[in-house]
């Protein structure tokens, strides 16, 4: 009987944890404050030598996408490409692109906007 508390318990606070971390990111991605950018770019692969810079529209969409509030998903997956936001004082952020996902880690936002970041590297 003992041992049978001991195991509700467990998953009592393992539910609890999880709908913690399911919830956690209800308010989108860290926003990132336009002023402090140096450049942004695309590239195929994590360590890619070529790249390709985003221009001033491009910047701009891809800036409201990461600064709106909206509800990201926890998800694995491999990237296509990866999105490079380099900062004046030579922090970086990386963002990965999966066909309708943008996720920063293992957060990502699902929009239709993905597909136009994708196109900058293909015709390019």
């Amino acid at each position: 009987m003992n041992f049978m508390k001991k195991l509700i318990a467990i998953f009592l606070v393992l539910g609890l944890v999880s709908c913690a971390i399911s919830s956690k990111n209800d308010a989108g991605f860290e926003k990132i404050d336009k002023e402090n950018i140096s450049e942004i770019y695309i590239k195929k692969g994590l360590y890619d030598s070529v790249k390709f810079a985003f221009n001033d529209n491009e910047k701009k969409i891809f800036l409201d996408l990461i600064n709106e509030k909206a509800q990201l998903n926890l998800l694995k997956a491999k990237p296509k490409y990866w999105i490079f936001v380099k900062f004046k004082n030579g922090d970086e952020r990386k963002f990965k692109v999966i066909d309708d996902y943008i996720g920063e880690n293992d957060w990502y936002l699902k929009t239709k906007k993905a597909k136009l970041f994708q196109e900058i590297n293909i015709k390019n």
